[in-house]
């Protein structure tokens, strides 16, 4: 296989094994660095881990060094991966000199930390370009089987692996967690579902909560966009194969696009998440429930603008919004709203919009109509959320309830739960709520959000689509129509296959749950609770009547492999284990069967 730059044989290339060894020694200090950093073992240890990494990096410093200053070796630093390593690594070995011979302020060892960290990733990315690119070609059958849904499904399940071993060390938590957790943890993370069976905030350190953090926002861009953006990041080129795999789970059809639809992903993401972690900033400054030091701050506007975003759920306050100070700060709570909506918008609608403003810019005529796609999710997007908001806010007003009955009260909380029906913050507590509330919310959870966004469910359009073809049905309409387009046939047949597996699922999850949790469901609801609790880790929206961290081992199980694939997509899973035929060239007459 060929590749855009030459590269020596591993046994000539040194420089992958330090680069290797720079990231594990540090990863394996910081899972083992004791809790307690005031004490003369944390110092020690502290210590020792400072000069192994100083002896690491400057070896593959002087390495990358050496090859600069040789013709017959400068080859190498024409991967701009290499010569990143090398411009860091000299950054990183002054610094390390600086702090350990006490030339400049020992604070300074924690950026060395950090920029060790960016070298030994390089080094594992680059070992990985250096087997990707010695793997032999995949014949046409293999890569049939092969496809991006096993890719894609892989890398998540990957990440869980790694995640979980992570949250099992000794650094990332106060106290041991059992692996049941960890790996349900994990899960949650990456597939931004939000169920916890432990409190985040009172159970892992900085380490743990760093992790679950990497975990969703990797899991917001899909974790092989993300692999293939660190390719491009380095200079690489995506193959026409990667783009064909790539492009069914962007939601994109242009092939040539992909690459900068990429880059478009995570720098939007990464844009809006600052946009509003500065929002939160100013809106929680001088609030007395929230901490006011500028550290602590930061951070928590950095962290919920995160979650919000990537539709995780995930708070630091001991009652999610439910806390009396919380629950009041309506102007936070319109921020995280937008947020919601920006992350569950799709970014197939972000591609769109950002190519429009290229070509007007370059002073280029767009065309007079936007693409269907992008017609059809906002208006679904706007039809879901405001019928939501009217049957919630009815069924708060009027069905007996634990809340408080005010019009506002019950409006205010229909448009919150409504717009975050994929995000799992709660404003109230819903197990408080009567039948009907709950079984409307149950819906909103399971249309969920839109392809190619960080909600999950069986999609919003989706679901409009199976209703407009019932609707085509009872009016004896040849063809589905939107926007002046005939929407393809096969098309409305995965739309309807999607929507019966997700019921098929989620049904026999509820079945599975009620048979694993007898004593949990509550005599009030009965089976209400277990329907509730698998829709929302199916639709990885994260609301709960039933805590997860009380159910069994098995019911975690269940309920994790449910979040991982209702992150894939059901369709999508189903397809790694059914191969799709070729289209027969001879086909059967046509009979019809009487169906009432």
């Amino acid at each position: 296989m060929s590749t855009a730059y030459s590269q020596p044989d591993f046994k000539d290339a040194p420089e992958r094994l330090t680069g290797l060894l720079v990231f594990f020694m540090l990863l394996a200090g910081l899972c083992v660095m004791p809790l307690d950093a005031d004490s003369v073992k944390a110092y020690a240890f502290i210590s020792l881990l400072h000069m192994g990494l100083c002896c690491i990096v400057w070896v593959h410093t002087a390495l990358l060094l050496y090859y600069l200053f040789t013709p017959r070796r400068r080859r190498v630093l024409r991967n701009s991966l290499n010569l990143c390593q090398l411009i860091l690594g000299v950054l990183c070995s002054g610094l390390m000199a600086g702090t350990l011979f006490h030339a400049i302020n020992p604070q300074f060892f924690w950026l060395s930390l950090l920029l060790a960290l960016i070298i030994g990733e390089l080094g594992v990315t680059d070992l990985g370009n250096y087997i990707r690119s010695r793997l032999p070609v995949a014949s046409a059958t293999h890569h049939r089987l092969w496809n991006s849904a096993v890719i894609f499904f892989v890398a998540m399940f990957s990440l869980v692996c790694i995640s979980t071993v992570l949250l099992l060390s000794p650094g990332a938590s106060v106290h041991p967690i059992s692996f049941t957790d960890a790996f349900f943890m994990s899960v949650s993370a990456a597939s931004n579902t939000g169920l916890c069976t432990v409190s985040v905030p009172k159970t892992f350190t900085w380490l743990g909560q760093t992790v679950l953090i990497v975990d969703m926002q990797i899991g917001t861009v899909s974790v092989m966009t993300f692999n293939y953006y660190v390719l491009l990041m380095v200079g690489q080129r995506l193959t026409a194969g990667d783009s064909i795999s790539l492009s069914p789970n962007m939601d994109q059809g242009n092939v040539r696009n992909v690459p900068e639809l990429i880059r478009s992903v995570i720098f939007v993401s990464l844009f809006v998440e600052l946009v509003g972690a500065v929002c939160l900033y100013f809106c929680w400054k001088g609030d007395p429930g929230i901490p006011q030091d500028t550290a602590r701050l930061i951070g928590y506007s950095l962290f919920h603008s995160i979650s919000t975003f990537c539709n995780f759920g995930l708070t630091l306050f001991p009652d999610n919004f439910v806390t009396a100070s919380i629950h009041d700060a309506y102007l936070v709570q319109t921020v995280m709203m937008v947020l919601i909506i920006a992350g569950t918008m799709g970014f197939g609608v972000y591609w769109e919009v950002i190519t429009r403003a290229r070509r007007r810019l370059h002073g280029q005529r767009n065309p007079l109509r936007w693409s269907t796609h992008s017609w059809f999710v906002l208006r679904v997007m706007l039809v879901v959320t405001v019928l939501g908001t009217i049957v919630l806010t009815l069924a708060g007003w009027l069905e007996p309830s634990g809340h408080e009955h005010s019009f506002f009260s019950s409006f205010w909380d229909g448009l919150w739960n409504s717009v975050g029906r994929s995000t799992g913050i709660n404003r109230t507590d819903h197990a408080e709520y009567g039948p009907v509330y709950k079984l409307l919310m149950t819906l909103l959870m399971f249309i969920g959000g839109n392809p190619a966004g960080t909600g999950g469910g069986v999609f919003a359009p989706v679901f409009a689509i199976c209703v407009l073809e019932v609707f085509r049905v009872l009016r004896g309409e040849q063809d589905l129509v939107i926007y002046n387009r005939c929407i393809a046939p096969s098309t409305v047949a995965r739309a309807v296959s999607t929507l019966i597996l997700g019921t098929m699922w989620v049904f026999g999850t509820s079945v599975a749950l009620l048979l694993l949790e007898p004593a949990i469901a509550s005599p009030k609801n009965g089976a209400l609770d277990m329907i509730f609790l698998s829709v929302s880790a199916f639709s990885t929206a994260g609301h709960t009547l039933t805590s997860p961290g009380v159910l069994s081992d098995a019911s975690k199980f269940l309920l994790a492999f449910s979040m991982m694939l209702g992150r894939v997509g059901m369709f999508t899973t189903i397809l790694i284990f059914i191969r799709q035929r070729s289209a027969a060239p001879l086909r059967y007459p046509q009979t019809r069967l009487p169906l009432t």
